[in-house]
């Protein structure tokens, strides 16, 4: 398992992106968010959890005028991230 923090500041987004050998957690902690999942777009809220299957695309949007803090769980220590191009 690895753990991490990612940080958006209002209008970001990270990179298109899917982990072909382990599973995401992500755990909102502050503010609100957009989690893009393929096609489909999910709102989350602080104390919401989304669980990304292996080699789902995916990236995170923050929609608010605020920073937003996620915290970022990985099912395998050495995950492995692919970046998309279509972004």
């Amino acid at each position: 398992m690895t753990l991490g923090m990612v940080n958006l500041n209002t209008g970001e987004q990270n990179s298109l992106q899917y982990h072909p050998n382990c599973e995401e957690l992500l755990y909102l902690l502050s503010e609100e968010c957009d989690c893009r999942l393929g096609d489909d777009v999910f709102p989350l809220k602080v104390g919401m959890m989304i669980r990304i299957q292996r080699s789902v695309k995916c990236s995170a949007i923050n929609i608010v005028w605020q920073p937003v803090t996620i915290l970022v769980c990985y099912s395998a220590v050495d995950r492995q991230t692919v970046f998309c191009e279509d972004a």
